[in-house]
């Protein structure tokens, strides 16, 4: 019979990459309220269950603000198996004993080496989008998720990362630094899991990976801090809305600049695309040579008989670059693509 794998987090190595992960979250200024999980914690004590922790996954130093966040007590991590293949990242994460998973299919090596560790009992740390969001948005999340919650049953929390986007974003190549603020909250007991139907449980746990942190961002008001702010915006808007064309977009400084026609927009200390002022005319402000500006309203770019990009903006809302696939004739469609620019 195959031994089973040791899951459970070696002391020391956890402690140090605790004591790393609070002390860089300490110099970046970051801010956790980890009350709901102190709570959680003397009540899995007490029923000798674990329990799992959800988070939201927009920023490069998410896992730094989770660990600071957990206030030292031991916790199993599950990460893409693809940072197998990262030397330095591999070996650091497999002295806390992560569970690697396969992303976007069924892995049920991972999924039994969860149930374990929530059964030890221990606390499972998983951000169920899989990935780092693009703009600090909406992300996509399995529905599969529900299965896994129902076959652990165990209490669940979500963790709440605000700023992150603006503090590292995955496309800036740059680094910066900007507020960040986490909250622990209950999210499923595990009580009423079987009270409750698959929608509603995904509804949940999808709550976390939905938060708007550009409406965030317009109530904080919190400065980025670094230099070349909008080095690497390029591969995010990698198409000019003003002349069309693609790739001919590049950076310079806290600008991002149309090799072809000109057009230029700004990325500012707040993060926003376009000038900030009195009426909040921003994200979606388009700032031309001539210092004219525009708004593009459903403007579509056709790419063959059944795809197309739909430019959407509001006065409060970003640049929505929607790619839909037209379905038949009466234009019925379905969104595969959702970029806010």
């Amino acid at each position: 019979m195959k031994k089973k794998d040791n899951i459970k987090p070696n002391g020391l190595a956890y402690f140090i990459y605790y004591c790393y992960s609070k002390i860089t979250a300490f110099l970046r200024g970051y801010k956790i309220d980890n009350s709901v999980l102190k709570e959680q914690v003397k009540k899995s004590k007490q029923e000798n269950k674990g329990f799992m922790v959800v988070y939201n996954h927009s920023g490069f130093y998410d896992h730094v603000a989770v660990t600071a966040g957990m206030s030292g007590y031991k916790t199993n991590y599950v990460l893409a198996k693809y940072f197998t293949y990262q030397k330095v990242i591999y070996t650091v994460t497999k002295m806390v004993k992560s569970i690697y998973k396969d992303q976007f299919k069924p892995d049920l090596q991972a999924i039994r080496k969860i149930k374990r560790a929530i059964d030890r009992p221990g606390i499972i740390a998983i951000a169920p989008a899989g990935q780092i969001s693009v703009d600090g948005g909406d992300q996509f999340m399995s529905f599969g998720i529900v299965k896994l919650v129902r076959l652990c049953k165990c209490d669940i929390l979500g963790y709440k990362i605000y700023g992150m986007h603006f503090a590292k974003p995955k496309w800036a190549k740059t680094n910066r630094k900007c507020q960040v603020s986490c909250e622990f909250v209950k999210l499923i007991d595990k009580n009423e899991i079987d009270t409750l139907s698959d929608q509603e449980i995904y509804n949940r746990m999808l709550s976390i990976g939905s938060l708007n942190l550009q409406d965030y961002q317009e109530k904080t008001m919190s400065v980025i801090k670094g230099k070349d702010l909008a080095s690497g915006l390029e591969g995010e808007l990698y198409m000019c809305p003003k002349c069309k064309q693609v790739h001919k977009n590049y950076s310079v400084g806290d600008k991002l600049i149309c090799s072809v026609c000109g057009n230029t927009v700004v990325y500012n200390k707040y993060g926003f695309r376009g000038d900030y002022h009195e009426q909040m005319l921003h994200l979606s402000e388009i700032v031309y040579p001539n210092n004219e500006s525009i708004y593009l309203t459903n403007e579509k770019i056709d790419f063959g008989s059944n795809v197309e990009f739909i430019y959407k903006t509001t006065k409060l809302t970003p640049c929505n670059i929607e790619l839909k696939y037209i379905t038949n004739n009466n234009n019925d469609s379905y969104s595969l693509l959702s970029l806010y620019g």
